[in-house]
């Protein structure tokens, strides 16, 4: 059959430095692996280079790997054996994906996130992710860049420890730039787990009324999973549960913990109801969804944040310009 081939950093700048050059190739490859990675895959494909060599001058001559190659040798040694299985829940302008083997019973293991932050201008500092490794600690974790160098996880928050109750996490917060790292040693199936909450519809119309929502939850392991989950509000003026305070304050309902279980595979639609308040603000708020399972061990909490949108679906600004004489 026909094969497709990929020749990456072909796009480079011929003036990048190293570190780039490998970076970008490394995030190609990662686009490659998303969309061609599954092994099931009808269209056989593969990577290459253009250069993987240069040859040095002087009367040392004699080839020397490129940085792309090297970039090159880091991907498909970690991605190698592993299927796209997610993407994690990150902030904005990060870009996680979720990396495990899946066996001939879809179980997840080997679990690796590679990612980096696309924002030009990253923060100091920097944005990070919430790495599941199941009981909050970083000891397992360890960072690879593009060029194979291995760091220990040095965690940018308070590890171990749920944000909002103090208590402890099933998650690492990794801080996380603009250059590319995979991050090994993670739980898949809680990364699976995690990236599959989800509130829903997350458009909330500028009505006084009950609005009904679910949460979707569903469990990737191979085995039976119980828990529990509450819905917590992270925005100023978010209630969840009680009457409301004012008109700019909003309420989820039910407020307190609801237990769920499910079979392998099985997806949960719980139900919620929103109230928003007759003054409230349209625009982005944020809610938190802290859940605790037990599968093929029991986990520590973790904790998803969602966004819900407030504002009128009909609603359709028409700017006019006007010309003055004087």
């Amino acid at each position: 059959p026909p094969q497709f081939t990929v020749v990456l950093g072909r796009t480079l700048n011929s003036g990048a430095s190293p570190k780039a050059r490998a970076n970008e190739v490394l995030k190609q490859a990662t686009a490659f692996w998303t969309a061609f990675g599954n092994p099931h895959n009808a269209t056989p494909s593969r990577l290459a280079l253009q250069s993987p060599w240069e040859w040095l001058s002087g009367s040392d001559a004699r080839p020397t790997p490129r940085p792309e190659l090297a970039a090159l040798h880091t991907a498909m040694t970690r991605f190698g054996g592993r299927r796209v299985v997610g993407m994690l829940p990150s902030p904005k302008s990060i870009r996680a994906w979720i990396l495990a083997r899946v066996d001939a019973t879809g179980r997840l293991s080997d679990g690796a996130i590679v990612a980096w932050d696309q924002d030009e201008t990253p923060p100091i500092p920097p944005r990070t992710i919430d790495a599941p490794t199941g009981d909050g600690s970083a000891d397992g974790l360890s960072l690879i860049d593009a060029f194979g160098n291995t760091d220990p996880v040095i965690p940018g928050g308070e590890a171990g420890k749920e944000e909002l109750t103090g208590r402890l996490s099933a998650t690492v917060p990794v801080p996380i730039g603009p250059d590319p790292v995979f991050i090994e040693g993670v739980d898949a199936a809680l990364a699976v787990f995690t990236a599959g909450l989800r509130f829903v519809p997350p458009f909330v119309p500028a009505v006084m009324t009950r609005h009904e929502h679910q949460l979707i939850v569903t469990n990737p392991w191979t085995v039976r999973m119980t828990g529990r989950v509450q819905i917590r509000g992270d925005s100023d003026g978010a209630r969840v549960g009680g009457p409301s305070g004012g008109p700019t304050e909003w309420t989820i309902e039910p407020p307190g913990i609801v237990d769920f279980a499910l079979a392998p595979g099985e997806t949960l639609e719980l139900p919620y109801t929103l109230t928003i308040g007759a003054a409230q603000l349209a625009g982005a708020h944020e809610i938190s969804i802290v859940a605790r399972v037990s599968a093929e061990r029991e986990y520590q909490p973790v904790r998803v944040r969602a966004t819900v949108e407030v504002g009128l679906e009909d609603l359709e600004m028409e700017p006019e310009l006007l010309a003055g004489t004087g």
